[in-house]
């Protein structure tokens, strides 16, 4: 297909969420193809067709005044790599095991780290993401592309193995699990103090923020993070489009980083470096986050 049909496509999949909003089909078709190809070249091997992609793309895009914004903002690599594999491409399928499913096992381990619990975990999580069956479609057609994909897969994973333990009595998670569930990368002994002088306001200050959510914003997140409900079915629930529930779940990250941020400057008046990085950090893991949370 050529490039400038790729907004066509695009457009086709959406029209309810779009209308007549796109301004240059010719730049959205040229993104498109340089997305594409992007995804092509982060993944050796993996072939989907231009179209193909761009159907996928419009299908997760969220509902923005202007679709070029939408999808500049995706990982769109990373979706190119989910939809190939939610269409049983074999070395899609690879890249996937190799380079994506190791995320899962940290965080099936902070459930618990029995090996025998976390090999189960895993078997479940592989199944879930990548196999279509009783349970329903592989749920990698599932993700938007609104966050890393690993990361995506660590709050599948966690839910999985909570999933799992369902039954057994809860326990409180500890002051430091929550910071744990974070993406700290490297051993720095600026980092290694973050941890440490951080962990038990960061909890108490994003558990309170939590709190602070009116009943639909906590039963969305519950719905979406914990039992895996589409955003999809989530919007049937509550009579609107899909894209209107990313939306709700967006604005919620927004205010709990924002009140979490507040609370903390409030409590130990910390400004500067110190809690940029925290919070950078919060950012990333914002979902694992309140998955750690919720679960307790």
């Amino acid at each position: 297909m050529t490039a400038p049909g790729l907004a066509a496509t695009f457009i086709a999949i959406s029209r309810e969420a779009w209308d007549a909003r796109v301004a240059d089909e010719g730049a959205l078709s040229e993104l498109l193809r340089e997305r594409a190809a992007s995804g092509r070249a982060a993944w050796p091997g993996v072939e989907l067709a231009d179209d193909v992609f761009a159907a996928h793309v419009a299908a997760c895009a969220p509902d923005q005044t202007d679709p070029l914004v939408a999808v500049a903002a995706m990982h769109t690599d990373d979706l190119f790599l989910a939809c190939a594999c939610g269409r049983g491409d074999a070395k899609a399928l690879r890249h996937f095991e190799k380079r994506v499913l190791p995320a899962a096992e940290p965080a099936i381990a902070r459930v618990d780290g029995d090996p025998e619990f976390v090999d189960e975990a895993l078997h479940e999580v592989r199944v879930r993401l990548l196999v279509d069956g009783e349970q329903g479609p592989a749920r990698i057609r599932g993700y938007l592309g609104t966050g890393p994909l690993d990361h995506w897969v660590r709050v599948v994973a966690m839910r999985t193995a909570y999933g799992l333990k369902r039954g057994l009595p809860k326990e409180q998670p500890a002051s430091d699990a929550l910071l744990d569930a974070l993406p700290f990368e490297g051993t720095s002994p600026e980092l290694l103090s973050l941890r440490r002088d951080f962990a038990r306001p960061f909890h108490e200050a994003f558990t309170a923020a939590l709190a602070t959510l009116g009943p639909r914003e906590r039963n969305v997140l519950r719905l979406y993070l914990l039992e895996g409900v589409p955003s999809e079915v989530i919007g049937t629930m509550y009579g609107v489009h899909r894209a209107t529930v990313a939306r709700w779940i967006a604005s919620t990250h927004e205010q709990l980083l924002g009140e979490t941020r507040r609370r903390l400057t409030a409590e130990l008046g910390v400004i500067g470096k110190d809690l940029d990085t925290l919070m950078r950090l919060a950012t990333r893991g914002i979902e694992i986050s309140i998955a750690t949370v919720l679960k307790s």
